[in-house]
């Protein structure tokens, strides 16, 4: 399946860019995939094998971010993206049928 071009997270349409031509870089460190809230986009590197588990984790961003839960997890928001990311990814992927059943 395509990966889709867009993604609507709280009443927001964020445009999936996953062409290898963005800047992946924050605080000198290369990054897999990055989310601006401010230009609405998720970028995604080009090529990535884990790149339908980094979809969801950058999407669980979109969703912390329209959530206001980034400022009420601090510093621990990523390592709780990380792990919710991680745990429904596995989740879904172990039960297709769950997904079905909410569409």
């Amino acid at each position: 399946m395509p990966l889709p071009q867009r993604i609507k997270s709280g009443g927001f349409f964020y445009k999936v860019i996953a062409d290898g031509s963005n800047d992946l870089v924050m605080a000198d460190k290369e990054l897999q995939a990055l989310t601006n809230h401010r230009e609405l986009t998720l970028s995604l590197r080009a090529g990535f094998p884990r790149m339908p588990e980094t979809l969801l984790h950058e999407i669980l961003h979109c969703a912390a971010y329209q959530s206001d839960l980034q400022s009420d997890w601090g510093e621990k928001h990523e390592a709780y993206v990380e792990r919710l990311g991680s745990a429904l990814y596995t989740l879904f992927m172990d039960n297709p049928d769950l997904l079905r059943y909410w569409l």
